[in-house]
């Protein structure tokens, strides 16, 4: 075990060097022909952003459990409730119609304001996270726009 960590180490620090000489510099962007040379030099230099993906992702499951979830409590688990509540009347000998009632309206409205007001919140949440990224990003552009228009010699009369 120890020997495959040590081989493994030295064999990334070696990968690493390769990498760092002959893939990351920016002078061999868009000089390769083989694809994923050049996947690997866009990933490691971070000409893509992919945050923006993945929060997209996680903010579509996160809604969609929400509302499941929520209208689930509202429906299912009211069904699961009252047999419950029956099961445990007869087994203590003791029956509250207003108990029932108040169980029931709780799943209720609880379930319907997870399933509502929960995808907004998260809505919020993901577009607070998503202008931070949209910042970066017109910062980055801006800048290759600057970089771009310094490069062109200027005329001078």
């Amino acid at each position: 075990m120890t020997f495959a960590i040590v081989i493994g180490i030295i064999a990334s620090v070696v990968l690493t060097v390769m990498l760092c000489l002959k893939v990351l510099p920016e002078r061999f962007d868009g000089t390769f022909e083989k694809k994923p040379l050049q996947f690997v030099h866009d990933y490691f230099n971070f000409k893509k952003l992919y945050l923006e993906s993945v929060l997209k992702i996680l903010f579509t499951l996160a809604s969609v459990l929400c509302i499941v979830c929520g209208l689930l409590m509202a429906t299912v688990g009211n069904i699961f409730e009252v047999i419950d509540y029956i099961g445990t009347s007869i087994r203590y000998e003791y029956f509250s119609i207003e108990g029932l009632f108040r169980t029931l309206a709780l799943n209720l409205f609880g379930g319907l304001g997870i399933a509502v007001l929960a995808p907004i919140a998260l809505r919020l949440v993901y577009e607070g996270i998503l202008m931070f990224i949209l910042l970066v990003k017109n910062v980055i552009d801006i800048n290759g726009k600057l970089d771009k228009k310094s490069d062109t010699p200027e005329i001078k009369e």
